[in-house]
């Protein structure tokens, strides 16, 4: 017979209990991270712009705070704080929304943008893909298209 196997049972532990939270791994600052922020050979580099807050275009006009809540509450113990939505009018005099996702660190950020990136609100219409960036800080210039910085020149 098979030897028994030595499975957790009951509670997730209090730190994350996920593949990327092992005892003794921890974060900057002493912060454990569990899925929001791997140990380091596991860490994929954060882009330039890495920010623990994510910017949310593409939502409906019709969109409301618990819709865009539930894309993100998957990551309720990955990183995800909370979401703040402000309407503003667009350019055309249609309802537009700023969203911005808080999590407690960038890498939980790139983690819940990389799997989101795209996702459709109505699955019959293309215009509604999300497209999700790290938000900017206040006064940081704007990319002329609104979408993610230009490049950097190479300068050799």
């Amino acid at each position: 017979s098979a030897p028994p196997m030595s499975g957790h049972m009951g509670p997730p532990p209090p730190h994350g209990g996920g593949p990327a939270s092992h005892q003794g791994h921890s974060g900057q600052a002493g912060h454990n991270f569990g899925y929001g922020g791997p140990p380091p050979y596991e860490a994929p580099p954060l882009p330039h712009d890495a920010s623990p807050t994510l910017y949310v275009e593409g939502l409906p006009a019709d969109a409301t705070e618990r819709e865009v809540a539930h894309i993100f509450r998957r990551f309720e113990g990955q990183g995800y704080q909370s979401i703040r939505m402000f309407p503003k009018e667009g350019k055309n005099g249609s309802q537009l929304f700023l969203c911005f996702v808080e999590f407690d660190h960038p890498h939980a950020a790139n983690h819940a943008m990389q799997t989101t990136q795209g996702y459709r609100f109505d699955r019959k219409s293309e215009a509604s893909a999300l497209k999700i960036s790290f938000s900017r800080p206040k006064g940081a210039p704007r990319a002329a298209t609104g979408g993610p910085p230009p490049p950097r020149p190479n300068i050799s």
